[in-house]
């Protein structure tokens, strides 16, 4: 066996392997995305990049991000078993340490961290990313919207725009738009993939079976099932909306999202009540009679009128009733069962990973497990009335590593990216149709001899679809991801440290300042004005006006809503109205608000966009704002409104006009200098005097007052 020998990676530790000597020199040419198997050692192609950059650059530091604290904790020990620098070198930061400790750890040479706590001492300015060479995001798939990872990501790249970034990933999603969504958010130019297929990777990859195993309820169980469905159609009946089909809404899904949109509150509560049978249909049918019958003690406890339609309905009743008399019987469900016959038909020293969603099915399949005098341990996330904390989590697979236990039922938190012992059988107690999770449970075994996935289906459930789909998808991801390896973030077109190119948004000073914290998330020069009409200026012909749902209501009543819109149709040729789905539609009548929105859009030809929310209307003002000022190359003029009447206002009306001065550095220069002469005859120390007036702009200022206009093309 050929070891890699080079300086500062540990001799005789780690196997040379050519796909991970090729993605390492990568690694230190640019920034981008690697898409590899599970088990090919990504934390490896990571010691192994960041050994190299170290022998170019000895003082060279690093920022490895994991998204959770038992990832974080399993880097660190996998790092300082193969890296050849000092154990203290390298260094965990999670939010379980101080915000002492934790100013004394970001000085380290190497510092692993979740998003959460990096991102909060980023903003605190507790560390300085600009001493860092690189950052690696761990698990990068998850950099989309509005998670920690896509937000850090752009705060770092911010920042420091010379940083070195890199993601790894075994799962990336399937829609095309979602990788893009990554690679936008890390700032990352290129994706570097590899497969199982490939002959490099062939001789270290043993692939694993899948067997799916089908089990039938009992009676009784059939008894619960019938009871709930006739509970379900018992309580839809009393649903009152000439609009929607209810009988045609069957997931929970869907339910959750009507009752998001639901006005009327009778309505609400019954909606309340389906999404809650329908629960209990899926803790019936997927993970037992247990969790089901803890889930309505639970609910029985609570108070409100949904919990009393319960009660009160005698099918629902009588499937808790059933469900009690199971208990005391002893009669179990039946995937308990078969899954006792496979544990107990494990081999010799062979291990087992049993798969949930629930934190209650992994404690109860252990407990259970006790009782057949299986050795085994439940793995599950800090958060809730049941958690582990990230010392008992690292405890729990170390015993597993060491073989004292044989068996580990683990939630979520076990899918992705740990380095658990080899496991030559994988169970899904319950299914996912989405492709990330499939992909990460399914890379927990194969990794040194042929393993088997074991799928436990009941019949007659929605389950057997939900596994295929995510059979499906997973297939069909890296095949999606290699047709278009050629993708690149839009910002990579655009220098983004030429300030002419930077993004502008001119936000008026009396916005919130929670959009404006969102707007800083992207790539944009965020300038407060007080504007006279809309409340952010894009460019020159787009002026947007945003609203909550209550704003607009608020503006119906009292009469501004239309003078608002004669105003920005007349000063904007390109005006939006934004509504923000925050709060009700309370004081006025249907017909009137929607009546507003019709009026709106076809008198006034004004755009109406309905968003979710802060972070979203961020976004899309950003995309606007970039489709205006880049692709369009249109400006962002700041005389919007009525024409200043005293010659305080027209001074800084005219020093506003040149590009990058806002009205407030306009406001600080004149008070600086006293009169326009002063400014325009001063150099560029003396403008640079004045905070905010950078070496550029001194530069433009002086430009501007003395080239000879007709000698300017």
């Amino acid at each position: 066996m050929q070891f890699v020998e080079i300086k500062f990676i540990k001799k005789g530790k780690v196997e040379f392997r050519e796909y991970q000597d090729k993605f390492s020199n990568i690694c230190l040419e640019k920034n981008c995305l690697i898409v590899a198997p599970t088990g090919l050692g990504k934390t490896v192609i990571a010691a192994l990049f960041i050994a190299k950059a170290l022998n170019m650059d000895e003082t060279r530091r690093f920022l490895i991000i994991a998204p959770t604290r038992v990832l974080v904790g399993q880097h660190a020990t996998t790092l300082k078993e193969i890296l050849d620098l000092d154990c203290e070198e390298i260094m965990e930061v999670t939010g379980e340490k101080n915000i002492e400790e934790r100013k004394n750890l970001w000085s380290k040479r190497i510092v692993i961290a979740t998003a959460e706590v990096t991102l909060n001492d980023l903003e605190k300015d507790i560390f300085d990313i600009k001493q860092f060479y690189a950052v690696i995001f761990d698990e990068a798939h998850h950099a989309i919207g509005d998670h920690p990872y896509a937000i850090l990501g752009k705060e770092i790249f911010q920042k420091n725009k010379d940083i070195r970034i890199i993601g790894f990933t075994a799962s990336p999603p399937l829609e095309k738009e979602r990788v893009q969504n990554i690679l936008d958010s890390l700032k990352l130019s290129d994706i570097e993939t590899i497969t199982e297929e490939e002959p490099e990777v062939k001789k270290y990859i043993f692939g694993s079976k899948i067997i799916v195993v089908k089990v039938k309820p009992t009676a009784a169980l059939n008894r619960i099932r019938q009871s709930l469905l006739k509970s379900i159609e018992n309580i839809s009946k009393q649903l009152k909306n000439e609009n929607v089909n209810f009988s045609k809404i069957k997931s929970l899904k869907e339910l959750l999202e009507l009752r998001r949109r639901e006005i009327d509150i009778e309505n609400k509560t019954i909606i309340t009540s389906l999404i809650r049978i329908h629960h209990c249909l899926n803790l019936v049918e997927t993970y037992g009679i247990e969790p089901f019958i803890d889930y309505c003690e639970k609910i029985f406890l609570k108070k409100g009128k949904s919990v009393v339609q319960l009660k009160n309905d005698p099918d629902f009743r009588t499937a808790y009733e059933v469900a009690k008399s199971m208990q005391v019987v002893g009669e179990e469900h039946p995937k308990v069962i078969q899954l006792k016959k496979i544990l107990t038909h494990i081999k010799g020293t062979d291990n087992a990973i049993v798969f949930t969603n629930h934190k209650y099915a992994a404690k109860m399949l252990f407990e259970k497990a006790k009782n057949w005098n299986i050795q085994g341990a439940y793995l599950i996330g800090k958060r809730g009335s049941i958690s582990q904390s990230q010392k008992e989590q690292l405890d729990v697979l170390e015993k597993m590593k060491e073989g004292i236990y044989r068996v580990l039922f683990a939630t979520r938190v076990g899918e992705e990216g740990l380095d658990i012992s080899e496991c030559n059988t994988v169970i899904f107690y319950d299914n996912v149709s989405d492709a990330i999770r499939f992909v990460q449970r399914k890379g927990r075994t194969g990794r040194k001899k042929r393993g088997k996935i074991i799928a436990l289906i009941m019949e007659g459930t929605k389950e057997e679809a939900i596994f295929w789909a995510g059979k499906k998808k997973a297939e069909k991801v890296i095949k999606e991801i290699k047709k278009d390896t050629k993708m690149l973030p839009l910002e990579y077109f655009i220098d983004l440290k030429d300030e002419e190119n930077s993004l502008r948004i001119i936000v008026d000073h009396r916005e919130n300042d929670e959009i404006k914290h969102e707007l800083s998330k992207y790539n944009i020069k965020v300038e407060e004005e007080r504007l006279e009409i809309g409340d952010f200026l894009l460019s020159e012909e787009v002026c947007v006006e945003r609203k909550t749902i209550k704003d607009f209501v608020e503006s119906i009543i009292d009469g501004r809503l239309f003078s608002q819109a004669l105003n920005l149709k007349q000063q904007y040729t390109k005006p939006i109205i934004i509504i923000e789905k925050r709060g009700d539609i309370e004081r006025v009548s249907l017909n009137s608000f929607y009546g507003a929105l019709a009026s709106l859009i076809s008198d006034f030809n004004i755009p109406i966009i309905i968003t979710e929310s802060n972070s979203e209307t961020a976004f899309l003002l950003y995309s606007i704002a970039k489709r205006e000022q880049i692709e369009k190359k249109k400006s962002v003029k700041i005389r919007e409104g009525t024409k200043p009447l005293n010659i305080k206002e027209v001074q800084k009306y005219v020093l506003a006009g040149i590009p990058g001065i806002s009205a407030i550095l306009a406001e600080r220069l004149l008070e600086k200098f006293g009169t326009l002469q002063r400014i325009f005859n001063a150099d560029e120390n003396e403008l640079m005097e004045v905070k905010g007036i950078g070496e550029t702009i001194a530069k433009r200022i002086r430009e501007i007052v003395t080239l000879d206009y007709n000698k300017l093309k």
